[in-house]
């Protein structure tokens, strides 16, 4: 059973975030709007979870006869907000990074732009809770904004579109800059002795309204990425016993129907535990469905070579060995997490750890690589790494590495992609007034429960946590139509019996008072 955190309501800044009274709730005290999912660093993300507390807490809730599927998540697994509260602040942090992409003249650039939002968007303070937000009701929304230092304004959209499976569609804009993030967002988590993996399935899509193709370009055009993993995966180790361990898993691809560029990153746990590594290429697709088809072909001939001289009795090499080893489809070197990019179509490889300076290397495929490839044999195809670092690049298996120590990333990889201490975030933290909370709304739903859980007090927070869970039961036993959804409708799919991209109803969203209650500021 999967649960939301509560957020809350009080004071005037993030940073001065208090627990809310049911006085200001109202419009009494206070008017004004705080969540919980602001505050980092606080005592209750970082609090140890006891299992004789989560057994006794499950324990108390047995009753003669219950519905064992009825048990609820205790509440000392949970932060004090709700999941949409979560993606609203962990989506928001990075969006500003993506507001000065459309300005790239250059559709590659404007790739990377996405590429380095995206490892942006892993940092290392998002792995230090022990805790899970609450999960959302069906029909629950959140509206947010963030106030950006250059005097624009984004807005934040989040609902909860599905029961089963559980889903949360969200969309952040900009209108100044033309800029849209969209997508939805699934979680799974799965429990084993003493690790947590957290999936998050769904999708996300960037949108940017004005785009330009050269730098003499008079007339621009709408662009949009697609980015079909949506957030990475997270893994803790060493959940109850032992030194916790929490790391970024999994790929992220990012593609664009109006141009050729593609590019994937892979993040994965160093061997040692001392750096969460990240991967990654950037290619071009036309090359590789050029180079694909080649492929094909001279594998087609090979193939049909070989059965004539077959019938000759001739003994022939090298048959059988696929597509692969004519083309030169990479499966060493940086590539092993890419075996499905040709050699030739990689323009750019990515190498380094979150939070920490990324690198990069520009790849051109030369007349050694044409070579090699020729010979149709793998193991002898060359590095990519420059020439004048391939001997010393071998001799630390810089090709795939599962730990960073040693390595002269700086050196081998020259270029560099993104500097993290560059970065700061900008969360939305603009929230409707109190009084104008719908009865929805997460932070209202939630309120009571994240009061009980920042004050440690977890009996009365899986008191107030499961009475909010019946009652939603009684509603789903009694709605005889199914539900509908306030703001956003289903979209295309993702692939064919894939996951559904869920998007806004309405393109001028922001702009109406009753949805962002208050938060449009006109520019």
């Amino acid at each position: 059973m999967a649960e939301v955190p509560d957020g809350s309501s009080a004071t005037s800044s993030a940073s001065e975030a208090v627990t809310p009274t049911a006085e200001g709730a109202a419009g009494g005290e206070s008017d004004v709007t705080t969540s919980y999912a602001n505050e980092s660093g606080t005592e209750w993300e970082a609090r140890p979870i006891s299992m004789v507390g989560a057994v006794k807490s499950f324990m108390l809730q047995l009753r003669v006869g219950m519905d064992m599927t009825h048990l609820s998540m205790p509440a000392m697994f949970q932060l004090p907000y709700s999941i949409l509260e979560f993606i609203a602040v962990r989506m928001s942090a990075m969006f500003h990074c993506l507001l000065e992409v459309p300005n790239l003249r250059d559709p590659q650039e404007r790739l990377e732009g996405i590429v380095k939002w995206a490892i942006a968007c892993t940092r290392k303070e998002d792995l230090f809770s022990n805790h899970k937000p609450l999960n959302p009701v069906l029909g629950e929304v959140h509206q947010a904004r963030i106030d950006h230092p250059d005097g624009s304004f984004s807005y934040v959209l989040c609902e909860q579109v599905l029961h089963h499976p559980p889903t949360t569609a969200f969309v952040i804009y900009n209108p100044r800059h033309g800029v849209q993030l969209s997508g939805n967002v699934l979680f799974g988590v799965t429990l084993a002795t003493n690790s947590v993996s957290v999936t998050i399935s769904g999708g996300l899509k960037v949108r940017f309204d004005r785009v330009y193709d050269a730098p003499d370009a008079a007339t621009p055009h709408a662009e949009e990425y697609v980015c079909p993993e949506g957030i990475t995966d997270m893994c803790i180790q060493n959940t109850f016993l032992g030194e916790k361990r929490v790391y970024w898993t999994g790929p992220f691809s990012v593609t664009c129907n109006d141009s050729p560029w593609r590019a994937c990153l892979s993040f994965s746990d160093a061997a040692d535990g001392t750096a969460n590594i990240i991967r990654g290429i950037i290619w071009d697709e036309d090359t590789h469905i050029r180079e694909s088809r080649r492929a094909e072909e001279e594998a087609q001939a090979k193939a049909e070579k070989a059965a004539q001289q077959s019938w000759l009795g001739w003994a022939v090499s090298g048959v059988g060995k696929g597509v692969g080893a004519v083309t030169g489809i990479f499966s060493g070197g940086t590539h092993e997490d890419f075996p499905h990019v040709t050699k030739r179509s990689i323009v750019k490889e990515i190498l380094g750890a979150c939070g920490e300076m990324i690198h990069a290397r520009t790849r051109a495929y030369d007349e050694a690589d044409e070579a090699d490839e020729a010979e149709g044999d793998p193991a002898k195809m060359k590095s990519n790494t420059p020439k004048k670092f391939q001997k010393k690049a071998k001799s630390k298996t810089l090709s795939r590495p599962s730990t960073l120590k040693g390595l002269n990333i700086g050196e081998e990889y020259p270029e560099l992609f993104q500097d993290p201490t560059d970065l700061r975030t900008h969360s939305c933290h603009a929230y409707p007034p109190t009084s104008r909370l719908p009865p929805n709304s997460s932070i209202r739903v939630w309120r009571e429960v994240g009061e009980a859980i920042v004050v440690d007090d977890q009996p009365l927070a899986d008191e107030r946590k499961s009475a909010i869970e019946n009652s939603e039961r009684e509603k789903r036993k009694a709605r005889t139509e199914p539900h509908q959804q306030a703001h956003f409708k289903e979209g295309w799919l993702q692939e064919e019996g894939g996951a559904v991209y869920w998007e806004v109803a309405d393109p001028e969203w922001y702009k109406k008072d009753e949805v962002m209650l208050g938060l449009y500021q006109q520019e």
